[in-house]
């Protein structure tokens, strides 16, 4: 198997939402660690402040291109696209009570947008295109995941696309809540901690996945260098309830409980209960292997023949495993 940086050699990495949590934190782990192997890293953001803000940071990094660009205008991506062998697909709305309220603002962006991308990389014969999603797209309740969901499909479905026929390899990372993401609730309560100011929490027992922006855009490297088209890969990660993260971030606070936002989940799962009988799993990620995909490319004829079947008894919700072991990226405040 190639290592990261043979596969990265000499290539264009496009990053969407790269001004993000998950995008810029990629941007910067590229940087750190395969600057002198890739050949340019193009980074697209509609925010022209934060845009700014980043090529502030990396202004000695000369292969860095900066775009001003919405996924939503397609004839924008098509020029920013052209030569670009990786797309990284981070860009979303994901505030999840606006979803509820603005509902078609997410479609533009999540779903729309994403059909833009697969368009784009489609026509401009990029070789492989990853989507960042969520846990919130299983068995959704809110719609920023349904909408996460469709993005997810259209993904799997383009390697399938009469135009394409895995000539441009699509493939879907899933992640849970990313520790130290801006509007999280580690920023929250540090804020709230400087105040000397009360946690809110909409419910006690509530628990959620996490992985660190480091962790992240290392398993989507991995990724890359695994991938055929067509899979869901998702990291094993660890999962604790809320109101123990602020315990450790902030041991002297007044906790109020309050009713769930719009669209909140109490619990996260991992793999939905349709998908677990697709789901195969290896020592540190399960990956699942889409029925439409495995009836045009059988599973036996990839790598996945030598990973285990996950068993039906299996958990992947967020309220079993309950741990705090190894989470200390917290950076307790």
């Amino acid at each position: 198997m190639l290592t990261e940086e043979v596969y990265l050699q000499d290539k264009v990495i496009f990053i969407t939402g790269a001004t993000g949590t998950i995008g810029g934190g990629f941007l910067s782990y590229l940087v750190q660690n395969f600057y002198e192997v890739v050949k340019e890293i193009r980074i697209l953001s509609r925010d022209e402040y934060k845009l700014s803000k980043l090529l502030e940071e990396f202004r000695d990094y000369k292969k860095i291109s900066p775009k001003l660009g919405d996924i939503r205008d397609l004839e924008v991506l098509k020029r920013y696209t052209r030569g670009v062998d990786v797309l990284i697909h981070s860009a979303a709305l994901k505030r999840v009570e606006f979803g509820e309220y603005y509902p078609y603002e997410l479609v533009k962006t999540n779903i729309e947008g994403t059909k833009n991308i697969v368009d784009i990389c489609i026509e401009n014969r990029v070789e492989k295109a990853i989507l960042v999603s969520t846990d919130k797209a299983v068995e959704p309740t809110s719609t920023y995941g349904a909408t996460k969901l469709c993005s997810e499909k259209i993904f799997i479905s383009a390697n399938l696309d009469e135009r394409n026929n895995f000539e441009t390899l699509f493939s879907v990372v899933r992640f849970g809540n990313v520790i130290n993401s801006r509007g999280s609730i580690f920023e929250i309560v540090k804020e709230r901690k400087a105040k000397g100011e009360p946690i809110y929490i909409t419910d006690l027992n509530m628990t959620r996945f996490w992985i660190t922006i480091e962790e992240a855009s290392r398993f989507i490297l991995k990724v890359l260098n695994i991938m055929v088209g067509g899979e869901i890969f998702i990291p094993k990660m660890q999962s604790s309830k809320v109101i123990d993260v602020v315990k450790v971030l902030y041991p002297k606070a007044s906790i109020v409980e309050t009713t769930p936002r719009p669209g909140e989940k109490v619990y996260e799962k991992l793999v939905s209960e349709y998908e677990q009988r697709i789901c195969f799993e290896d020592e540190d990620y399960f990956v699942v292997y889409p029925d439409i995909i495995n009836d045009r490319r059988p599973f036996q004829n990839t790598y996945i023949r030598n990973l285990h079947k996950v068993q039906n008894t299996q958990s992947f919700s967020s309220k079993d495993s309950l741990s705090l072991e190894g989470l200390d990226p917290f950076e307790k405040a």
